[in-house]
Protein backbone atom coordinates (compact mmCIF):
# COMPACT_ATOMS: atom_id res chain seq x y z
CA UNK A 1 0.00 0.00 0.00
CA UNK A 2 1.12 2.94 -1.11
CA UNK A 3 0.55 4.69 3.06
CA UNK A 4 2.35 1.97 4.54
CA UNK A 5 4.19 0.08 1.78
CA UNK A 6 5.18 -2.83 4.70
CA UNK A 7 1.39 -3.45 4.97
CA UNK A 8 -0.68 -6.07 2.99
CA UNK A 9 -4.41 -6.33 2.74
CA UNK A 10 -7.05 -9.15 2.66
CA UNK A 11 -10.25 -7.94 0.93
CA UNK A 12 -13.73 -9.29 2.12
CA UNK A 13 -16.94 -8.28 0.58
CA UNK A 14 -20.39 -9.10 1.03
CA UNK A 15 -24.10 -8.08 0.10
CA UNK A 16 -26.90 -8.26 2.26
CA UNK A 17 -29.07 -8.69 -0.20
CA UNK A 18 -31.83 -5.75 -0.28
CA UNK A 19 -31.80 -3.50 -3.14
CA UNK A 20 -31.64 -0.23 -0.99
CA UNK A 21 -28.64 -1.89 1.16
CA UNK A 22 -25.00 -0.93 0.57
CA UNK A 23 -22.01 -3.55 0.60
CA UNK A 24 -20.47 -4.30 3.99
CA UNK A 25 -16.48 -4.27 3.26
CA UNK A 26 -14.08 -5.63 5.54
CA UNK A 27 -9.77 -5.46 5.71
CA UNK A 28 -7.93 -7.59 7.18
CA UNK A 29 -4.53 -5.68 7.04
CA UNK A 30 -0.85 -8.11 8.07
CA UNK A 31 2.77 -7.93 7.12
CA UNK A 32 5.46 -10.95 6.73
CA UNK A 33 8.15 -9.96 9.32
CA UNK A 34 11.59 -10.86 7.48
CA UNK A 35 13.28 -12.19 10.35
CA UNK A 36 10.39 -14.97 11.24
CA UNK A 37 10.14 -17.21 8.28
CA UNK A 38 6.38 -18.44 7.33
CA UNK A 39 4.85 -15.75 9.48
CA UNK A 40 2.16 -13.70 9.00
CA UNK A 41 1.34 -11.35 11.07
CA UNK A 42 -2.18 -9.74 11.47
CA UNK A 43 -2.39 -6.20 12.48
CA UNK A 44 -5.76 -5.17 12.17
CA UNK A 45 -9.82 -5.96 11.02
CA UNK A 46 -11.53 -3.01 10.09
CA UNK A 47 -14.63 -2.10 7.67
CA UNK A 48 -14.70 0.59 5.58
CA UNK A 49 -17.31 2.46 3.93
CA UNK A 50 -17.51 1.88 -0.26
CA UNK A 51 -16.46 4.97 -2.96
CA UNK A 52 -14.12 7.63 -1.88
CA UNK A 53 -14.97 8.50 1.54
CA UNK A 54 -13.85 4.74 2.29
CA UNK A 55 -10.10 5.17 0.50
CA UNK A 56 -9.03 7.53 3.54
CA UNK A 57 -10.62 5.18 6.17
CA UNK A 58 -8.48 2.60 4.56
CA UNK A 59 -5.38 4.80 4.08
CA UNK A 60 -5.88 5.52 7.93
CA UNK A 61 -6.37 2.20 8.60
CA UNK A 62 -3.16 0.91 6.93
CA UNK A 63 -1.14 3.70 8.95
CA UNK A 64 -2.17 1.89 11.92
CA UNK A 65 -1.93 -1.36 11.21
CA UNK A 66 1.99 -0.23 10.04
CA UNK A 67 1.77 1.47 13.37
CA UNK A 68 0.66 -1.63 15.39
CA UNK A 69 3.30 -3.75 13.19
CA UNK A 70 6.09 -1.52 14.51
CA UNK A 71 5.03 -1.44 17.94
CA UNK A 72 4.39 -4.91 18.08
CA UNK A 73 7.58 -7.03 16.63
CA UNK A 74 9.98 -3.66 16.85
CA UNK A 75 12.69 -2.16 15.00
CA UNK A 76 15.22 -2.83 13.36
CA UNK A 77 15.17 -6.50 14.45
CA UNK A 78 11.49 -6.95 13.52
CA UNK A 79 11.35 -4.90 10.62
CA UNK A 80 8.75 -6.66 8.40
CA UNK A 81 9.42 -6.93 4.86
CA UNK A 82 7.16 -6.48 1.62
CA UNK A 83 5.02 -9.50 -0.26
CA UNK A 84 6.90 -10.18 -3.34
Amino acid sequence: MAVAPTILELRMSWHPGGEDERSNLVRLYFTEPADIPDCLYAALLASKAPGPMGLEEQNGHARQADYRVHVALGAPGGQPSRSS
